[in-house]
Formats: structure tokens, C-alpha cells, sequence
């Protein structure tokens, strides 16, 4: 049944009542796999950082689908985003397993806020510690 509101929800999300928007955000990760047909718009709805929790739930919940259209977006010029990009790839977990490469790419990332998040990601992708991001927390901030 999931699926066949996706379109309608989708719809919605063009609106401009903020509040359903945001309420058609939480269904479509409550929907899951089968709402793998939003993901683009929601990755979209993840660089607008309105909600960007909710969105990152919600592409979580979608799961391994969400996987690769987020790792390509981790190539996108907005900080922030990518840094939101990387921890919902951790949230999604070993389904993510096909971001590694991308996430591993991050570890130079100029932000060190998108470095701790690739690091945790991978450490959770990978079911492991991430024991990079323990050194990066320690080491001493590059001058700026």
C-alpha cells in the first residue's frame, strides 16, 4: 500500500504548507523501501536544510536504495549538506555499504565536520568502531 501513496505524497511536498510538508516527510520514511521513488526529492529537501533530521530520517528508513544517490551527492560543494549526507549514510548502516568508496574519499574532506561524519558512517556501515574518527577528534584543528 506504501507505494501507491508515494506519487500523492510526492505531490505534496511541491506545496507550500509547511507543516504537511513536513508531516509528508515522516510518512514517506514510515512508508520505507517502497518509497524508494522520493528519494531523489528528498535528498533535494536534504540540501534545503529545512528539516534536515526528518529528511535524513526518512532516507534512512528507505534504506540501501537511498545509498548511492547520497553518495553521489557527496561531492556537492555545500558543506553542510555533505556533512548531513554522510551521517544519513551512517544511519542507514551496512545497507550502505556501496557509499564506502565515497565516504572513504571524505576522510580529506576540507571540513572537519564532514571528515567526523564519513568516519562514523563508514564506521557504522562497516559494523566496526570507526577508529579514524577517534583520531580525528584528537587531532589539532588545521590553521584557517
Amino acid at each position: 500500500m506504501g507505494h501507491v501513496a508515494v506519487p500523492i505524497f510526492l505531490e505534496q511536498l511541491k506545496g507550500d504548507d509547511h507543516g504537511l510538508m513536513q508531516q509528508t516527510i515522516e510518512a514517506l520514511g514510515a512508508i520505507g523501501p517502497e518509497a524508494r521513488a522520493a528519494v531523489p526529492d528528498l535528498i533535494q529537501w536534504l540540501k534545503l536544510a529545512l528539516w534536515p533530521k526528518d529528511v535524513s530520517w526518512a532516507l534512512a528508513r528507505i534504506g540501501p536504495e537511498a545509498a548511492l544517490p547520497l553518495a553521489e551527492a557527496l561531492d556537492d560543494p555545500d558543506e553542510r549538506f555533505r556533512s548531513w549526507v554522510a551521517f544519513t549514510l551512517g544511519q542507514i548502516g551496512p545497507g550502505a555499504s556501496a557509499a564506502i568508496p565515497a565516504l572513504t574519499e571524505r576522510l580529506e574532506d576540507p571540513s572537519e565536520t564532514v571528515q567526523l561524519n564519513a568516519a562514523d558512517a563508514l564506521g557504522k556501515i562497516r559494523g566496526e568502531v570507526a577508529e579514524i574518527s577517534k583520531e580525528l577528534m584528537t587531532k589539532e584543528s588545521p590553521p584557517r
